[in-house]
């Protein structure tokens, strides 16, 4: 937590520097080239989107320990490792109706228990999203 909040901390002090700099030498601050839009503005800034959530997903499935994925804080919810396949599961299925496909993996979260089998279905949901979102138009 110090660390990301010394990042952002220091993001913030360097903005300022920035600009400080940029009045001391206005010949250098000209405004920087415009790169061309997308092609398909609408689904890149979806698929942006997407891949920073997934990456945050895929990136706590592989942080929490095996032995966590039982984890139940009450017993009326699922425990991590549910939420993991459950997260597969939508992942999977969303995107191939997207597609127009069958659904090429059903029933991750009511039959892989194991983190490797879990880590492994999620990255292969993103991977299967990441092509339905490459076919967008």
């Amino acid at each position: 937590m110090n660390k990301k909040l010394g990042f952002v901390f220091a993001a913030l002090m360097a903005v300022p520097a920035t600009l400080r700099g940029q009045e001391k030498a206005p010949a250098q601050s000209a405004p920087p080239a415009q790169s061309a839009p997308p092609a398909n503005p609408i689904s890149a800034s979806e698929k942006g989107f997407y891949s920073f959530v997934s990456s945050a997903v895929v990136g706590a499935a592989q942080k929490m320990p095996e032995e966590n994925y039982s984890f139940k804080p009450t017993p009326e919810v699922r425990t991590f490792g549910q939420l993991v396949g459950h997260v597969a599961d939508a992942s999977y299925s969303f995107c191939s109706q997207a597609i127009g496909e069958a659904n090429p993996a059903k029933g991750i979260e009511k039959t892989k228990t194991s983190k490797a089998d879990l880590v492994a279905a999620l990255k292969g949901g993103v991977a299967y999203c990441n092509k339905a979102f490459d076919s967008m138009n």
